[in-house]
């Protein structure tokens, strides 16, 4: 992540409990954050604005901001950047000093599409996976247009107990990439219903497939309470919207300290060395 966006996040804090409502072009909300008048961004002069919002040109960050009129006391604020591109979009949202959520919102390619696009697609993901620490929390979301089965026997750690249809191509195909970077498909994780679970109807089957996908890093699988559809919801497409319940729970950073040193009390039986240890305290209680 470039530095300076890093600086500016570290700006802003979240509460650790999110509910999320996430399509392919996620709405979330988040709450409880500050802002401070600092800024980080010397060619920004804009940033101290009470509200606005600004795009960097070569960085493909927007920054959004909300506080309090100036003059007033900075007690309150929100802010965040997202990083945008044509199948992919970043939101970084700082939880604590050291630790990021980072949302990630895709558009992958169709099945037909040429394997020249889809490796091209693949490769931008896997270098905005890159730039993530291990450290921090991910939500992978969107469109990926594949179907990944029930075979989890096969995919035990990336693909759940509770699947559903069958694996196509570009299914084997994101199921290894997961493999790769250790995500697990939240989506398969909880047992419901077929209708809870599939996202899209197919025009001519009509038979419906769970292709919308949300990810995140295997081991921070129990920070997902559920994952589900939800079929009533009108998002102004023929997908379903899926809804993900999130329980963060965030470590405080270790402390890291140099263990104590031992004290040899064995060299305290030879006379010349406890004499001068007695000699080197002030009052030594034992001294008769």
């Amino acid at each position: 992540m470039d530095q300076r966006l890093s600086s500016f996040l570290q700006h802003s804090t979240v509460a650790g409990h999110l509910g999320l409502l996430l399509a392919t072009d996620p709405t979330v909300e988040c709450q409880d954050s500050g802002l401070r008048n600092a800024n980080p961004f010397p060619t920004l002069s804009i940033i101290c604005a009470s509200e606005g919002s600004l795009t960097e040109c070569g960085e493909g960050y927007t920054f959004f901001w909300k506080g309090v009129p100036e003059g007033q006391p900075l007690i309150q604020g929100i802010a965040f950047a997202i990083g945008r591109s044509e199948r992919l979009m970043q939101w970084c949202i700082p939880l604590t000093k050291n630790c990021h959520l980072s949302i990630i919102s895709v558009y992958a390619p169709t099945l037909p599409t040429d394997e020249t696009t889809k490796d091209r697609y693949y490769a931008l993901l896997g270098t905005t996976l890159q730039t993530i620490p291990r450290e921090d929390k991910l939500i992978l979301l969107g469109h990926f247009n594949a179907r990944v089965g029930s075979d989890h026997h096969l995919w035990g750690k990336v693909l759940g107990c509770h699947g559903t249809g069958k694996c196509n191509a570009n299914g084997l195909r994101l199921l290894s990439y997961c493999s790769t970077h250790e995500l697990a498909i939240t989506n398969t994780m909880y047992q419901l219903r077929d209708m809870h679970k599939t996202t899209w109807m197919h025009p001519r089957s009509k038979q419906w497939h769970l292709i919308d996908f949300v990810f995140t890093h295997q081991k921070d699988h129990k920070d997902v309470m559920i994952t589900r559809t939800m079929r009533g919801a009108d998002g102004g497409t023929d997908h379903r919207l899926v809804r993900k319940k999130l329980n963060l729970k965030i470590r405080p950073p270790v402390c890291r300290c140099a263990p104590p040193a031992h004290l040899n009390i064995c060299a305290l039986q030879d006379a010349n060395t406890l004499s001068t240890f007695k000699a080197d305290r002030y009052q030594w209680p034992f001294d008769h």
